[in-house]
């Protein structure tokens, strides 16, 4: 039922998503349930990362911790994947 419903607004979410370079699922998946997702740079395949909880827990200021966290956690894994 929150899914996105046309191209038009999928277009303006994945602009949205390059432009602070992680994606929201605000229970598009599942009700109840908030994702913050990022991709791995550089990866040898697409690659993602993401964290996800309850709706009543993981608010704005889960996000403001976690977020940082996502992004040094998928640089250390590009590293790793990308070691010769």
């Amino acid at each position: 039922p929150k899914s996105i419903g046309d191209v038009e607004e999928l277009l303006a979410d994945l602009k949205l998503i390059r432009e602070r370079g992680y994606s929201i699922d605000e229970e598009e998946q599942e009700l109840g349930v908030r994702c913050f997702a990022m991709a791995v740079p550089n990866a040898p395949t697409p690659t993602a990362i993401s964290v996800s909880g309850p709706v009543s827990r993981v608010d704005e200021d889960f996000a403001d911790k976690a977020i940082p966290i996502l992004r040094e956690a998928a640089e250390a894994i590009s590293r790793e994947l990308n070691r010769t």
